[in-house]
């Protein structure tokens, strides 16, 4: 599916790449001894790796100062993200969603709500919802996803317990929220039109996995059984780092 609410970023220039060279070479240890050197040689591959993510793990300041700008407009928040740890990117995971300390779904909901119609199945989302793959209580952090108005077919008619099982890593109820919201904000169109997500990331109370729609211009809220799977649920992954 082709990717949507993001324009291409423009390459670095032969300068940039240039002095990207001359601070890796100013970073080598003045005391690098002959066996440490031969040990990053002989593993290259570890090496280049390691490189790439340091590189990639800075996010673009455009990126930072649009979530930055949503806070403050939508949320009344004073955010700070500088401090956030961004994942290594992957190959078409290109919507990075930025999520600050202490943000609960009450508050999404309800700036959600402000936005767009939208319902839940219950009142209170931060009582109900007790398990999530990661809480904004243990700090900022942010995840990179698939930049899709539906998610991926790959990943439908796949039940909630077969992607824990599987170890697919799924969004959060709280991150499709506010993936939602900046679509949304960006576009005036909605996720979710014909399908719905799984968030494989949250679990209410009773052990049942929250779910998405937008069918009808309306975001609803809701729960299924873990076991259940169908053609039209989906799941979103995403890539993070750990809390």
């Amino acid at each position: 599916m082709k990717a949507i609410g993001a324009s291409k970023p423009r390459p670095a220039t032969a300068g940039q790449i240039k002095e990207i060279k001359d601070l890796l070479l100013q970073a080598l240890p003045k005391d690098l001894t002959y066996e440490s050197a031969q040990q990053h040689i002989g593993n290259k591959g570890v090496f280049v790796a390691q490189v790439r993510t340091l590189i990639q793990s800075v996010a673009p300041t455009d990126v930072l100062a649009q979530w930055t700008t949503l806070y403050c407009d939508l949320f009344g928040l004073e955010v700070d993200f500088s401090g956030v740890i961004i994942p290594p990117k992957k190959k078409d995971f290109d919507r990075l969603i930025l999520v600050p300390k202490g943000l609960t779904l009450n508050q999404t909901f309800d700036v959600c709500e402000g936005l767009i119609p939208t319902w839940r199945y219950v009142n209170d989302l931060d009582k109900e919802v007790t398990t999530n793959d990661r809480d904004p209580k243990l700090g900022p952090y942010a995840i990179w996803v698939e930049d899709l108005v539906e998610s991926d077919g790959y990943f439908a008619n796949v039940s909630a317990d077969e992607a824990v099982t599987k170890k697919f890593a799924g969004i959060t109820l709280l991150e499709h929220l506010l993936f939602h919201i900046k679509y949304f904000r960006e576009t005036g169109k909605h996720l979710d039109v014909v399908n719905w997500t799984l968030c494989t990331g949250s679990f209410d109370s009773d052990g049942h996995v929250l779910f998405v729609s937008s069918l009808g211009g309306m975001i609803r809220i809701d729960f299924r059984s873990r076991f259940r799977r169908s053609v039209h649920s989906r799941l979103r992954c995403v890539v993070s780092v750990s809390l």
